[in-house]
């Protein structure tokens, strides 16, 4: 039988900005960093892209984020779509924010652009 999400459980759209405790790529810590949401499809799992403040002038797929406000940024702040992963909802902190409709925009072409086949 597979598991179902509980009437309780939180749901989010895509677009919000969250906080979570990433853990380290060798798993030896965890930071709390802002994310955003990519899919939600109602269950326990979320499927969210890292949000960083380093710009990298190599990194393509970086979308720098234009509404700060929308976000609840104060500082420039860049979406890394090639960072993807999944985490259950129980690992999340807050809401912090959500892009605002321009950046959801833009970001959905680079998207398209990112992981057309």
């Amino acid at each position: 039988m597979i598991p179902t999400a509980t009437e309780s459980m939180t749901s989010y759209r895509p677009g919000d900005i969250l906080l979570i405790d990433l853990p380290f790529t060798d798993d030896t810590a965890s930071k709390q960093r802002p994310v955003l949401v990519l899919i939600d499809q109602g269950d326990d799992d979320i499927v969210l892209s890292r949000i960083t403040t380093v710009y990298r002038p190599n990194m393509p797929y970086d979308y720098e984020i234009k509404d700060l406000n929308s976000a609840r940024f104060s500082t420039k702040s860049y979406i890394r779509l090639t960072k993807v992963f999944t985490i259950e909802k129980t690992k999340v902190k807050a809401t912090l924010g959500h892009l605002s409709e321009p950046d959801k925009i833009a970001l959905n072409a680079l998207i398209h652009k990112l992981y057309t086949l």
